[in-house]
């Protein structure tokens, strides 16, 4: 472990960085591949690759525990705007690759 020091508010903001986007992300994730699956008619599972596959098992340990998630999501006050940038950064992402219509 590296212990790290911060004041309260320093520590909301940066757990809101990395706990209120990275679980945006993950959910976000698990959803978009079942809805794209079934858009597209595929059994994706089938396919899946080292990266995706590793991805999905964290996302599967960290979403197992919804009510830590939204406690997180809820009582950081910071989150909402963590989301937010995270949603913007993700349509700026889909725009650069190609767009997203």
């Amino acid at each position: 472990f590296r212990v790290v020091t911060s004041d309260a508010d320093y520590h909301d903001r940066a757990m809101a960085v990395v706990q209120a986007i990275h679980h945006l992300y993950l959910a976000a994730l698990t959803r978009a591949l079942e809805r794209a699956s079934r858009e597209l008619g595929v059994d994706y599972s089938r396919f899946v690759t080292h990266s995706l596959k590793s991805t999905l098992a964290v996302a599967e340990r960290v979403m197992h525990q919804p009510e830590v998630v939204r406690e997180i999501q809820s009582t950081n006050r910071y989150a909402a705007i963590a989301r937010w940038l995270g949603v913007e950064a993700m349509r700026e992402t889909a725009e650069e690759l190609g767009g997203a219509s």
